[in-house]
């Protein structure tokens, strides 16, 4: 009697006619949901597009990169004795700046992003007056 318990119990459940049609109803349920909501979906479902920056932010953020590899080239004369002829040299080749080396000691960083473009150029601006307040301005909340 103890082998025919367990018989019985082994055998695999297969699921009623009822219970089939219940999962299938529920499946199509979802399915008509789900494509509902893909073709025309809720207003707080729809993605919020973030408003463009201002220009003062793209310009703090244009000073900071130009700052930030201005340090780079004065690091890498420091090391090497001399200005890189590119900027790869220093491992950077970033979109928007463009570097023009003028003399030996001196050279040019320009900053481009659409309509925004500034120029810094080592020996004649100092890096507090050309950062101005672009730090703050970057930390400011949207």
């Amino acid at each position: 009697m103890d082998t025919e318990q367990r018989a019985i119990e082994m055998r695999t459940w297969a699921p009623t006619r009822s219970a089939t049609r219940g999962r299938v109803t529920t499946a199509v349920a979802l399915t008509v949901i789900a494509s509902w909501l893909w073709v025309f979906p809720p207003g707080f479902l729809a993605p919020v597009e973030a408003p463009p920056p201002s220009y003062e932010r793209v310009e703090a953020g244009l000073r900071l990169a130009v700052a930030l590899h201005a340090d780079k080239i004065e690091r890498f004369r420091v090391e090497n004795g001399r200005l890189p002829d590119e900027l790869r040299e220093i491992g950077d080749a970033v979109p928007g700046l463009l570097y023009t080396r003028v003399d030996a000691s001196t050279f040019r960083l320009r900053g481009v992003e659409g309509e925004t473009r500034i120029l810094y150029e080592a020996g004649l601006d100092t890096m507090s007056v050309f950062m101005r307040n672009a730090l703050s301005v970057l930390r400011e909340e949207r």
